[in-house]
């Protein structure tokens, strides 16, 4: 008899990572049941980038003392 094969289902993420720990997602074969894992790196965090550009500067500064203040200020990547 040929072997099938595996056929992978689409990942599934176990454990969603974070900035001090990796994640883990894996997948099932349908044909024999085995299942892969796999690593999901730890999140790259810059901290201080209050605006999520990728940077620290003044403008971090000014949207966390408004944030603090009680202003209505989003922080975090900015929606296009």
């Amino acid at each position: 008899m040929d072997a099938l094969g595996h056929s992978w289902s689409e990942w599934e993420v176990v454990q969603e990572p974070t900035a001090t720990a990796p994640g883990l997602r894996q997948r099932l074969c349908a044909h024999c049941g085995e299942t892969e894992q796999a690593e999901i790196p730890k999140l790259e965090v810059l901290y201080g980038d209050t605006n999520g550009n990728g940077t620290v500067n003044t403008l971090d500064l000014i949207m966390l003392r408004q944030h603090l203040a009680g202003w209505n200020v989003t922080l975090g990547p900015q929606q296009a």
